[in-house]
């Protein structure tokens, strides 16, 4: 039977230590070394964001590009130095990962072939899906130490815990992260979701689970889409870098190779004051009634329908479409647009 240990009286006799020794020995220490934006050599924390707004995506061509030694990503400095990344994937059945992977890395084959090879490491298709015991842990712990992955990226936070609302779990599972990141000198990433937000700019508080999680991480970045499809990075918190910016970064996910690409430094607010004053119910209805009496339409007839005849203007009509479509209220294809059966 378990006995409780002997608490030994001798303990060590602890002393201060002066302010000015501590700042010697720091400059002694060489200086922390960015990965990406805010997260430093050594850091833990999250990329999150709702459901479908590209947080995975964005991952994986943040692993792809750090694989390669490639020297900035959507603007922002890399290392400029091959990492060998490791992405472990917990959410996602294998095999559409696998093809979305080989569509990202295409047009990198040839000049970069080999870098990708030995790199850019997953995890086996057999490999857990949930970690629920000290046993999945230490296979995590195995998986991490033998690849020799210097960045470790995990999809997604709430395979690790049932219910990470509850602030004990959550501390649980954030000290095991961190002592995984400082034991094996990694840095650590790892997706998760945000609250249902609506149409508001997301914030740390949006942040699903306990606050524990945001207490805990060294850095925060979000990635969000508004309601009229507008997509966009945001610094969130950083430990060792400056986080405050006045803008976000928009982006767009290219269909034919799902490679992320950076469209412009905007600010937040912007996207949501443009959303506001460009989205009408009257337009809308106006559109809606229309297709519901000619059915679908082409482009160019909704245009002269209602940008010729100044009943609204053209980004007015295009972001009426967008949002509707958004809505699920009318559908797009080759013939236009037309209304939802």
């Amino acid at each position: 039977m378990y006995k409780e240990k002997q608490v030994d009286k001798k303990l060590k006799k602890e002393n201060p230590l002066s302010i000015m020794e501590l700042i010697k020995k720091s400059k002694s220490e060489p200086l922390p070394e960015y990965i990406w934006r805010g997260i430093t050599k050594g850091s833990f924390g999250f990329i999150y964001g709702p459901s479908k707004s590209g947080k995975t995506i964005l991952c994986e061509n943040l692993a792809i590009s750090l694989a390669i030694g490639a020297k900035d990503y959507l603007g922002d400095k890399l290392i400029g130095i091959p990492k060998k990344v490791l992405l472990v994937s917990l959410e996602e059945y294998w095999l559409g990962r696998a093809r979305r992977n080989a569509s990202q890395m295409e047009h990198l084959y040839e000049s970069s072939g080999t870098l990708l090879e030995e790199n850019f490491l997953t995890t086996e298709i057999d490999f857990l899906r949930y970690l629920d015991s000290g046993e999945d842990w230490e296979r995590l712990n195995s998986l991490i130490e033998n690849s020799k992955a210097e960045v470790v990226i995990i999809d997604s936070l709430t395979r690790l815990a049932s219910n990470i609302e509850e602030s004990e779990t959550a501390k649980r599972v954030t000290q095991k992260l961190r002592e995984l990141t400082y034991s094996l000198g990694i840095s650590m990433i790892v997706i998760h979701h945000s609250t249902k937000i609506g149409d508001k700019p997301i914030n740390r508080d949006s942040m699903a689970g306990s606050r524990v999680l945001a207490q805990e991480a060294d850095f925060a970045i979000a990635v969000t889409r508004t309601q009229l499809d507008d997509r966009y990075i945001k610094n969130i918190f950083f430990r060792y870098a400056d986080d405050y910016s006045e803008t976000v970064t928009k982006f767009k996910v290219n269909p034919k190779n799902l490679w992320i690409d950076s469209i412009e430094e905007v600010k937040e607010l912007s996207l949501y004051k443009e959303m506001d004053g460009r989205y009408n119910s009257n337009n809308a209805d106006l559109i809606l009634n229309y297709l519901n009496s000619k059915g679908t339409t082409k482009t160019g007839e909704l245009e002269k329908t209602f940008v010729e005849t100044n009943t609204m203007g053209r980004k007015t009509l295009f972001n009426n479409l967008k949002k509707l479509k958004c809505e699920s209220l009318i559908i797009q294809d080759e013939k236009g647009y037309g209304l939802r059966k």
